[in-house]
């Protein structure tokens, strides 16, 4: 096994079909179909994974007919579907903004709803599923209300918020499910940034025909970044999010130059060095390229981190609390109050689940939860003696 993170270590953990999608995506090389990829199981990675829309148009631009017509047939029904979703969220996401605009309250767009539309050649190119946006905290609950009175619906009656919720309950506005946040992340977070310093630097993203306010191209990275890494703690991965940043990173007029000093006093400012690093070590790899960083190359919590990475992006994605052990001890570490604390313990390693029984789980994630104690204890004396 590789002692440090590089290109040949990465690449050997994937299957030739596999490697074959990562080369369109990020090194825009077609090469002929591998052997022990069918068609099917190529198109089955490429939908789970977000990219079929965009592996269609690149077929279409080569002109390619390697391929079945049904494989290209399938391929164009996920781009068209693209479309029409897409299409819509973007219509109603301008019009939540001059409905909020005209009440004088302030917004930015986050996520798909900017990237789809302005990052990328073609709007059906990064799928999207709802629309989120951030208002400033004080004008939250004014905005949610004005967009209720406006036509929105509770996407569940039953659902209630919570203030400590880093957005409201969903609402469907006109056919389109949105987010409110009042803030980017829970404020249990190790990783929050401040709302004030995305509105502090907010600009309009444009095409012409589409405008919306948004982070700058800089803090959306970064902010993308971290939202990224903690899905991954969560247990999700998918190679469409990873294009984005492969699209940032590309010269054009929304290029991200992360060598930049502003790019880096950001990440420092925000103290989000490792989500960044991370997301940073990922697109790298995934381009082919070397991590020049030889601090970067010889971490061991990187390479375990990107290892983890691989076998998500290899699978459908998915949320499981049997990898977010680390956000259940950050949450519980950054809460105040002893009673809190337990309330976390029993809400969220004695959650009833529906795949296993509730002693199952609740020994198996006990296990778990005394082994970060034990792995922390460690580190600790390991810091006190010197020996870290």
């Amino acid at each position: 096994m590789s002692k440090e993170i590089n290109t040949d270590w990465f690449d050997g953990k994937f299957t030739e079909c596999e490697r074959f999608l990562i080369n369109a995506l990020f090194r825009d090389r077609i090469d002929p179909v591998p052997g022990g990829c069918d068609e099917d199981l190529l198109f089955r990675y490429a939908a789970q994974s977000g990219v079929a829309q965009v592996l269609y148009k690149m077929l279409q631009k080569r002109d390619d007919t390697s391929f079945s017509e049904q494989f290209v047939l399938k391929l164009r029904n996920e781009y068209l579907k693209t479309l029409v979703v897409n299409t819509n969220l973007v219509n109603k996401a301008q019009e939540i903004n001059s409905v909020l605009q005209d009440n004088g309250i302030s917004v930015v767009f986050l996520k798909g709803i900017l990237l789809a539309p302005f990052l990328y050649e073609e709007l059906s190119f990064r799928p999207m599923s709802d629309i989120d946006l951030l208002i400033p905290e004080k004008d939250v609950e004014k905005a949610y209300d004005i967009l209720i009175a406006n036509g929105a619906i509770l996407a569940d009656p039953e659902e209630r918020d919570q203030p400590s919720n880093h957005h409201l309950p969903m609402i469907i506005f006109k056919s389109a499910p949105v987010e409110v946040h009042r803030f980017l992340f829970p404020e249990h977070s190790d990783y929050f940034i401040l709302p004030g310093n995305i509105f502090e630097n907010s600009i309009t993203w444009s095409d012409g025909a589409v405008s919306l306010p948004g982070p700058s191209y800089v803090d959306s990275f970064i902010y993308m970044a971290v939202h990224v890494y903690y899905t991954f703690l969560r247990g999700g991965m998918r190679l469409s999010w990873m294009n984005d940043f492969y699209n940032f990173c590309k010269q054009g007029e929304r290029h991200v130059d992360t060598e930049s000093s502003e790019f880096a006093a950001t990440v420092k400012k925000w103290n989000v060095e490792y989500p960044v690093r991370f997301v940073l070590a990922l697109e790298r790899l995934l381009s082919g390229n070397e991590i020049r960083n030889e601090a970067w190359r010889n971490d061991k919590k990187l390479m375990q981190d990107i290892s983890l990475a691989v076998e998500f992006l290899r699978e459908t994605p998915k949320d499981s609390v049997l990898f977010s052990y680390r956000l259940i001890w950050e949450q519980i570490r950054n809460t105040k109050g002893f009673q809190r604390k337990v309330n976390i313990v029993k809400t969220k390693l004695f959650r009833r689940s529906e795949q296993e029984g509730i002693v199952k789980r609740s020994g198996k994630l006990t296990l778990r939860f005394l082994g970060m104690i034990f792995n922390s204890s460690k580190l600790f004396f390991k810091k006190l003696t010197g020996r870290y």
